[in-house]
């Protein structure tokens, strides 16, 4: 499995943003727009959408209701580690020497892991204090996205040591954070939502072999993951962003800042359609933000992004429900199904489709276990394939059974 084809394109668009500055503080109130672009958003005011900051602001939750309050906990607790151990973070094999350096940081972190575990099983979170781009919030760097990869590292070392099951509850409390993320709403926590997810998503399947859950291990596994699923909306996304854009705007032309809120309306028009009907229309807007020689559209050119890697994310749940019936099925009869539409659906009510093409999900049972992936954003089925460099953007998951089990 090729847990990149989730999480590094991720990162990419993660890095793009924080270089272009759309990430970047801003303790302005905002600029003054003119009288065009008032009656624009005076028009979206009547939509009932968003236009402000103070639109987004909610009511604060009490702390013991407040699963954010105990990640503050866990980031204050947390200990940065050295040079070489955060060199060696990213990477998903060490040698021996290498995995005694990241398991004593890791073990120097079980305050940190321990009050990360608890906050993800919370269901409320939610930041005290009005909505502000960039107010101290899950996603932020790197409070947000350090203790994932202190999670990741303590995953992999469970998987190396044959600790299947505490492997599997690291990457479930990675998914339940990612949840967070994605329930928070603006573009940032879904980058750091996929930045997670894809990390844990990609180990997931085959953890899920080593690990006999029971019936409610697997509802949770479940349930986690359609919370995700929901939790994701690039329509919620664009609007947050686009209030976000608009609060640092600053001192462009109002021509330009017209023709921003025009690219953002198809931008939300585009996110509301089935993926496999954006194709020509993501196309079209590639192509015009390539032209465009508006300084204003040069960080919005990773938006077309947002929406491919979205359905890659969207994809990778899918088939990672379907694996979670997979190992039922596998569990009560001894083996993986001929066809997928053999199986006796368990916590699912209807085999879901692959959101890139509208069709089913491929799958094909192996001696050895089975391979289910989607066609991938590009809409074409390379067979299982993953490669950049060819063209391949295929999201597969494949599982293989070793004597062991």
């Amino acid at each position: 499995m090729r847990t990149d084809a989730v999480c590094s394109a991720f990162w990419a668009v993660l890095l793009i943003a924080w270089g272009t500055g759309f990430l970047s503080a801003d303790e302005s109130a905002g600029p003054e727009y003119g009288p065009e672009v008032q009656k624009r958003l005076d028009e979206l005011r009547k939509k009932g959408e968003p236009v402000t900051l103070e639109d987004l602001a909610r009511e604060p939750i009490p702390p013991e209701e407040n699963a954010a309050t105990i990640y503050r906990q866990a980031f204050a607790a947390y200990v940065e580690p050295d040079q070489t151990v955060s060199n060696l973070r990213l990477r998903g094999q060490w040698s021996a020497d290498e995995a005694e350096k990241v398991r004593q940081w890791v073990e120097r972190n079980d305050e940190a892991l321990a009050l990360l575990r608890r906050a993800s099983l919370i269901d409320q979170c939610q930041f005290d204090g009005p909505y502000e781009p960039m107010d101290e919030k899950l996603h932020s760097l790197p409070a947000g996205l350090a203790p994932v990869l202190l999670l990741r590292c303590s995953m992999l070392l469970g998987a190396r040591d044959d600790q299947a099951r505490k492997a599997l509850d690291d990457c479930l409390t990675i998914l339940r954070m990612a949840r967070h993320f994605g329930l928070r709403g603006t573009s940032g926590d879904l980058m750091s939502l996929a930045y997670g997810a894809g990390y844990s998503l990609g180990s997931l399947p085959n953890l899920l072999l080593r690990v006999d859950l029971g019936d409610s291990d697997r509802k949770e596994l479940t349930k986690v993951l359609k919370d995700l699923l929901r939790s994701i909306s690039l329509v919620r996304v664009f609007q947050v962003w686009r209030i976000d854009t608009m609060a640092r705007t600053g001192a462009y032309p109002e021509s330009e800042v017209l023709a921003m809120l025009d690219i953002w309306d198809r931008l939300i028009s585009v996110a509301e359609k089935p993926y496999y009907e954006r194709g020509d229309e993501l196309d079209r807007l590639d192509q015009y933000f390539a032209e465009s020689t508006m300084s204003i559209m040069i960080f919005m050119s990773v938006s077309t992004r947002f929406v491919r890697m979205q359905v890659a994310l969207q994809a990778s749940l899918l088939q990672t429900v379907i694996a979670v019936e997979l190992e039922a099925h596998r569990q009560a009869v001894g083996d993986y199904p001929t066809h997928l539409t053999d199986i006796n659906l368990a916590y699912l009510e209807e085999l879901p489709s692959d959101p890139c093409s509208g069709q089913p999900f491929h799958y094909e049972k192996r001696d050895d276990g089975y391979l289910l992936y989607s066609v991938g954003s590009n809409g074409k089925d390379d067979g299982g394939k993953h490669d950049r460099d060819q063209g391949f953007d295929d999201i597969a998951w494949s599982v293989t059974r070793k004597e062991s089990n």
